[in-house]
């Protein structure tokens, strides 16, 4: 999704229409074609984005699934930092429900923890309890 004003800057012309469901019930939206390079200067090309008026926010364009499952898309948020990551190819499957670094019933520290991790050696098991080395677990 692109809003007129990405339009209006790039001088975009419409190449068909689209109907959009909203709260307010259905509207047609015009659609466009566009290349959408990311940040890593991968370049995804002929993508029909729907322009609408504005974004809420402070925001121009909104990235759907259609990109974000043509690779990786991961959120963390380590000692209260918060990184969004994302691949193209997709490299191997991230599932932390399926490898948790916790163990079932084990409440979440929502507190910061810097020192839990300090000193520990790479080949030492991980202090998360994942059963890993620690380099090969939060060590890297």
């Amino acid at each position: 999704v692109i809003t007129d004003k990405v339009v209006k800057q790039l001088g975009l012309i419409a190449t068909g229409m689209s109907v959009v469901s909203t709260a307010n019930g259905t509207v047609n939206q015009p659609t466009y074609i566009v290349d959408i390079q990311l940040p890593n200067n991968v370049t995804i090309k002929d993508v029909t984005v729907t322009g609408v008026a504005a974004l809420s926010g402070n925001c121009d364009v909104l990235i759907g699934m259609d990109i974000i499952n043509i690779g990786d898309f991961s959120i963390t948020n380590n000692n209260g930092v918060t990184c969004m990551s994302f691949r193209i190819p997709s490299s191997h499957e991230i599932d932390y429900v399926k490898n948790p670094t916790w163990k079932h019933g084990q409440q979440a520290n929502t507190q910061k923890n810097t020192d839990k991790f300090a000193n520990v050696s790479r080949n030492a098991p991980c202090p998360c309890d994942s059963g890993k080395k620690f380099k090969h677990c939060h060590g890297k």
